[in-house]
């Protein structure tokens, strides 16, 4: 007989766990990427673009999927082990051979531990680049798109009111602009007005950065006023051209999405740390960045109290013929402690709460949950070798 303190049993039971959360984990996966996915089918397709860009957007936001999925898996895998191991009587057998749940569960939440630590990496540095890039080709997607849209005749502002544009036609699927007339402002308080017979819009060969568009334009005019509410003839400066090659985002009209760091959601954890994003987001704020670092690094810290907590869940309805009610209850609250968690996030970032209270308060509750009911129902002396006694009492209460 092979002694069970060989470290074949905590093998077995990390195995009996790891089995059913990367079955989980790849179904949570496909269930969240499937609307998403026919959405951008939807939007790619209004766009003109190919349709393999669908796959290239998904696979920027796996990694955003993949820190929800995988403590949710998790959860659920340890949650589906430990009523296996209960319905097999294999725990019932480890119990009674001396083996505490304490120490049958330490290679869970050794598991558990390298799972946060990829939860690290996944959170703080995985997805806000995956985010960037996710932002940044959509927005290319839609810039690319821009003149196939323009009714003619219309004068479409771009960037508030300071910047408008108006074809008289578009040709050839937005390449070709008929009667381009356009007007923007200029640092400095300079206006510039241009107009042209014809307008090529050149194919984007570098999407994302400052020069990646660029239009022909064909017999026409530009004008520039020394001030913007200048009516003397002196301060205008007339451009005559036959052919001029137009820098769209010099002008600011139709500007790439940037580079990363436009909110704290695209900041890793060193960055958020220590304020030092590539740029500057629009709605930067001590309370904002805070409690994305902590929101990131709870989420972390979630998964071993996650696993603590599906042990005793998967004991609720001992027995083969006994429902198994702990799942229903562990996935009621699984999602009850991910909104109170968004809850908190939100009301940090607003600065209503301290960072350190909006989002660990939850989480000191689910580890104050967790531990309560690993040690009342997850005790020795629920699933111990019962004495002599209270077998007689057992007896002794079955009908004849």
């Amino acid at each position: 007989m092979i002694p069970l303190s060989l470290p074949v049993l905590p093998v077995y039971i990390a195995r009996r766990a790891l089995g059913p959360f990367a079955a989980l984990t790849l179904i949570l996966l496909f269930a969240l990427t499937l609307e998403r996915v026919l959405s951008l089918v939807q939007i790619v397709t209004e766009l003109g673009a190919p349709l393999y860009t669908v796959g290239e957007l998904v696979a920027y936001l796996l990694p955003h999927y993949l820190g929800l999925a995988i403590p949710a898996g998790w959860f659920l895998g340890v949650l589906i082990a430990v009523r296996g191991l209960l319905r097999d009587s294999e725990l019932t057998v480890m119990r009674a051979s001396g083996l505490s749940l304490r120490r049958l569960f330490i290679p869970v939440l050794l598991v558990s531990a390298g799972l946060g630590c990829v939860m690290v990496v996944i959170t703080g540095y995985l997805q806000p680049y995956s985010r960037h890039a996710y932002r940044s080709t959509l927005e290319e997607l839609k810039r690319k798109d821009f003149w196939s849209k323009l009714q003619p005749g219309v004068f479409t502002h771009l960037e508030g009111a300071e910047s408008v544009i108006r074809v008289g036609a578009v040709a050839d699927h937005g390449r070709k602009l008929i009667d381009l007339f356009a007007s923007y402002q200029q640092p400095g308080e300079r206006r510039v007005f241009v107009s042209a017979r014809e307008a090529l819009v050149s194919p984007q060969t570098n999407p994302g950065t400052d020069r990646d568009t660029q239009i022909d334009l064909i017999d026409g005019m530009m004008l520039t006023a020394g001030d913007r509410h200048a009516a003397d003839a002196k301060d205008l400066t007339r451009f005559y051209f036959d052919v001029f090659p137009w820098n769209l985002s010099e002008t600011g009209l139709l500007p790439p999405y940037g580079p990363r760091g436009q909110d704290e959601r695209e900041m890793t954890l060193g960055e958020l740390l220590a304020n030092d994003a590539p740029t500057v987001p629009a709605n930067d704020s001590p309370a904002r960045r805070f409690t994305e670092w902590h929101s990131r690094l709870v989420e972390c810290v979630s998964i071993p109290f996650l696993a603590l907590l599906a042990a005793p869940l998967a004991l609720l309805g001992r027995g083969r013929s006994s429902r198994a009610y702990g799942f229903v209850i562990g996935i009621a609250l699984l999602v009850l402690y991910q909104k109170v968690l968004g809850t908190g996030e939100s009301y940090g970032k607003l600065g209503h709460f301290p960072p350190g209270i909006s989002v660990w308060a939850p989480c000191a509750g689910l580890a104050i949950l967790a531990i309560i009911l690993f040690h009342r129902l997850g005790g020795d002396r629920d699933l111990a070798p019962k004495t002599g006694a209270a077998r007689r009492g057992e007896t002794a209460q079955v009908p004849g």
